[in-house]
């Protein structure tokens, strides 16, 4: 599909909401189009688990026999129809607690996880950076440091008992979170400096801050005064990117773009308790490219730089959109087809000869 064997994958999230569409349906949909991977999203496992398991009172991180064969099921449900589970997704609110109490459950409930990426057939989850403040927890360097390289020494001697690949642990700055950048959270990777924790790269929540700003309408929901400011800016941050992070710390490249909205109608949906960046994110994410339904992000630049440099790991779509809550049975189909058309255009518009995408291949 791509020429440097990139896995192409898809978020199952992003083919429509789990409480109105069943995960088994959305994963055919996404095999139809040609997707060869699938991040899997913890809610849409516990749809899965509830509606396979034995006994409906459950905890679907306990790594029970009944839950393992559920997942080791779905897994087997995934290989037949041509493709794999890239990671599970995400662990929330794991680094930065200051209880130690506090900080050895999470660490160690976090780890639970990790039984599962076995039965799963995958060796990938990742940490999102923490999304809230107060007493009970801190964004310090020394501290997210300590917690996420002591989850990656677990995961090592998870793996090292077990005898199977190395599990890695990927960390990822949300546009939001406390450490809303690539450079802010590959300090942290860096300073961890450890072969199983990287970076996971999100085109939305760089673009959200270092390129975008829904919320300045005389400015065309940018950042900047300008499209071509906001661009070289961009640009910049790019360079950089290429000249400090070694491709093989990124774990996992996510694409999204995002639409122009009016910024009223954005404070409207948004609760005073609510990050404003998040509101967009969840009701206004698009695949890349898709500027006939008002996407505007330059998801190409990220894209193409970190593509052409070499990069082989997972590429996949990873969509939040008010669209994906719609009832109707078409939505997983329509969402797979419209992520496989942007991916088209994306890898057309890079039209690199190790990234063109082969029409045969797209059939």
């Amino acid at each position: 599909m791509v020429r440097n064997n990139s896995t192409i994958s898809i978020a199952s999230l992003s083919l429509g909401s789990w409480k109105h569409h069943d995960l088994t349906h959305r994963l055919q949909e996404a095999s139809k189009q040609g997707f060869q991977g699938v991040e899997l999203f913890d809610e849409d496992w516990c749809q899965y688990l509830k509606s396979h398991q034995t006994y409906h009172a459950y905890d679907p991180w306990d790594p029970t026999t009944d839950n393992l064969r559920v997942a080791r099921q779905l897994a087997d449900e995934v290989h037949k129809l041509g493709m794999r589970i890239i990671c599970v997704q995400p662990l929330r609110q794991v680094v930065g607690k200051t209880d130690p109490i506090a900080r050895r459950e999470s660490l160690a409930n976090a780890a639970r996880i990790f039984p599962f990426l076995r039965a799963f057939r995958t060796d990938l989850t990742f940490v999102c950076a923490s999304i809230h403040t107060g007493a009970d927890i801190t964004s310090s360097y020394a501290a997210v440091t300590a917690d996420l390289r002591k989850l990656g020494e677990m995961a090592k001697a998870f793996s090292a008992v077990d005898g199977g690949d190395t599990i890695r642990i990927g960390y990822e700055g949300l546009s939001w979170s406390d450490r809303n950048t690539w450079s802010s959270t590959w300090e942290i990777v860096r300073a961890v400096n450890l072969p199983n924790v990287g970076l996971v790269v999100d085109t939305f929540h760089w673009l959200a801050v270092e390129y975008a700003d829904p919320y300045a309408a005389s400015k065309a929901g940018l950042a900047y005064s300008t499209i071509d400011e906001s661009q070289d800016v961009l640009n910049c941050s790019i360079t950089n990117f290429l000249a400090t992070v070694p491709l093989d710390k990124i774990f996992l490249l996510q694409l999204s773009d995002a639409e122009f909205v009016d910024p009223l109608h954005l404070e409207s949906i948004c609760s005073p308790d609510s990050p404003k960046l998040q509101v967009w994110s969840r009701y206004h994410r698009l695949f890349p490219m898709e500027h006939d339904r008002g996407a505007y992000l330059s998801v190409v630049s990220i894209a193409s730089a970190i593509i052409n440099s070499g990069y082989t790991g997972p590429v996949s779509l990873e969509v939040f959109n008010s669209s994906l809550h719609v009832k109707h049975e078409g939505v997983p189909t329509e969402h797979a087809r419209r992520g496989m058309d942007s991916l088209r255009r994306l890898f057309a518009t890079i039209g690199s000869p190790r990234q063109e995408m082969e029409n045969e291949e797209w059939e």
